[in-house]
């Protein structure tokens, strides 16, 4: 096995960042551009960080993705058919990331998503939205979580262009301040008076910012 095969494979079973020579580490985040594994099934915390030059990845069977995983990579855009658990700060700081597709994901962690490039966002299975989760997301217009039933505080902090958030069940809020003052939440219609009462909700119902989604421009 290659030094740099041995580095990645470490991590790949969730050797982290603190087992091992420094120099696998250092050798990934210089080299690296590209990542691919079709029998992975967990993604070991910090395992591609600060790979500067990672633009691709391609983990098809990876169900499980570490802390800090891919934090402060080049990536562009990702797509984990399989995985069901984003961990906390999994792809923070990825300063080129606009694209995201986790059709399996049921839980997205901590900040998992801050302060990247996303303008698009797909979870039709994420029932957890942490805290933080996607904070500094400037680029985000328009986001729909069909599955949440929790959003953690300032799970959108400073997502200051976000106008549209869509709902389809009945999501716990932590805090009102997980809502951006501009953004407008659409709900189902039948879910109206639960967000009228809803803690945390009734506050930014009262502003007018709950509506039916059958109000949803075309």
């Amino acid at each position: 096995m290659r030094l740099f095969d041995l580095c990645v494979a470490k991590k790949l079973s969730g050797g982290g960042s603190g087992g091992g020579d420094s120099r696998f580490s250092e050798l990934v985040q210089r080299t690296i551009t590209t990542a691919s594994d079709s029998n992975a099934i967990k993604i070991g915390e910090y395992a591609f960080s600060y790979c500067a030059n990672l633009t691709s990845v391609d983990f098809p069977s990876a169900t499980s993705i570490g802390e800090y995983a891919f934090s402060n990579c080049a990536l562009t855009s990702v797509d984990f058919p399989s995985a069901t658990i984003i961990g906390i700060y999994a792809f923070t700081d990825c300063a080129n990331l606009t694209s995201v597709d986790f059709p399996s994901a049921t839980s997205i962690g901590t900040s998992a998503f801050s302060n990247c490039a996303l303008t698009s966002v797909d979870f039709p299975s994420a029932t957890s939205i942490g805290e933080y989760a996607f904070s500094y997301c400037a680029n985000l217009t328009s986001v729909d979580f069909p599955s949440a039933t929790r959003i953690g505080s300032k799970a959108f902090f400073s997502c200051r262009n976000l106008s549209t958030l869509i709902l389809r069940k009945r999501a716990v809020l932590s805090s009102t301040n997980a809502i951006p003052s501009q953004t407008i939440v659409y709900v189902e219609n039948a879910d109206l008076d639960w967000y009228s009462t809803a803690a945390n909700w009734s506050e930014i119902y009262a502003d007018g910012r709950i509506k039916s989604i059958e109000e949803l421009p075309s």
